[in-house]
């Protein structure tokens, strides 16, 4: 990875966890990790472009599966509002923000995630 790609990365890791500091060293890490393959970083971003050509919320009503959303409080990068389309659009949804959260749940509010995602498999 380029010297330029790095300090890209860790200056938009640093703006995820600008509120949760405490976390930027495994967020950092955790984006290190996810891009070392540039075939995979090359994937994410197609498939980002591709989602802004052409975006799935006319799809979303075509899911008939019960189907839950989580959004994180601080989440910069996809914010609640977004997910709140989500749901919207998948009729009979449940929609849950984890509180005091950012763009990864499964690492700042694990167990969090876990109750909502066991809440929803039991009902």
């Amino acid at each position: 990875m380029s010297t330029a790609t790095k300090n890209s990365l860790e200056k938009v890791a640093e703006e995820f966890y600008k509120e949760v500091t405490a976390e930027l060293e495994e967020g950092l890490m955790i984006r290190r990790q996810s891009t070392t393959d540039p075939r995979g970083y090359g994937n994410a971003c197609a498939a980002m472009a591709a989602l802004n050509a052409s975006p799935l919320d006319p799809e979303l009503d075509r899911i008939t599966a019960p189907t839950l959303i989580v959004a994180s409080e601080r989440d910069r990068h996809c914010p609640p509002k977004a997910a709140e389309i989500i749901a919207a659009g998948i009729k009979g949804s449940r929609f849950e923000v984890i509180p005091d959260a950012g763009h990864q749940i499964p690492v700042e509010k694990p167990r969090e995630l876990a109750r909502s995602m066991i809440s929803f498999l039991n009902d």
